[in-house]
């Protein structure tokens, strides 16, 4: 008996005098939008990087064969951009998914450890209840309660 009134009166105290902290929020996903506008910028510079490399390697090529200047030549060029636009809009698609996922996953791994703590009882109060549902549930403590009862 002296546990459980212990229980009680440490998560009446607690509710009355620890608490201060509010819920925490859920977190809510990033847009879509938004984490393409990341996944932009991230991977912008490396493909224009890796673009104008791969245009001075088709031009050196059509160069060196005779085609410079020709329409095969030119539909080359045009056909290796195309792939290689392609490709990057299909990465930044991905990565902006991804960042998206992980960025959401990271918040509410954080927000389920700071329920957990918001959900737990204080030890000071549950310390206090404890001790004094341990008197008050001996027979000093049921003697206290039974004369200031009856007066």
């Amino acid at each position: 008996m002296g546990f459980l009134t212990g229980a009680l009166i440490g998560g009446l105290a607690s509710n009355l005098l620890g608490g201060g902290s509010s819920e925490p929020k859920a977190p809510k996903k990033m847009s879509y939008e938004e984490a393409l506008r990341q996944a932009e910028d991230s991977l912008r510079n490396p493909y224009e990087e890796n673009r104008e490399q791969v245009i001075s390697d088709i031009n050196r090529n059509m160069v060196s064969k005779g085609f410079y200047g020709q329409a095969p030549g030119d539909y080359l060029k045009q056909d290796a951009m195309t792939d290689m636009e392609n490709d990057y809009q299909t990465q930044k698609s991905r990565y902006a998914q991804n960042l998206r996922n992980s960025n959401y996953a990271e918040a509410y791994q954080q927000y389920t450890h700071e329920l957990q703590q918001y959900n737990q009882p204080d030890p000071f109060w549950s310390t206090i209840g404890t001790m004094a549902g341990g008197f008050l549930g001996s027979p000093g403590g049921s003697n206290m309660i039974a004369n200031w009862l009856t007066g």
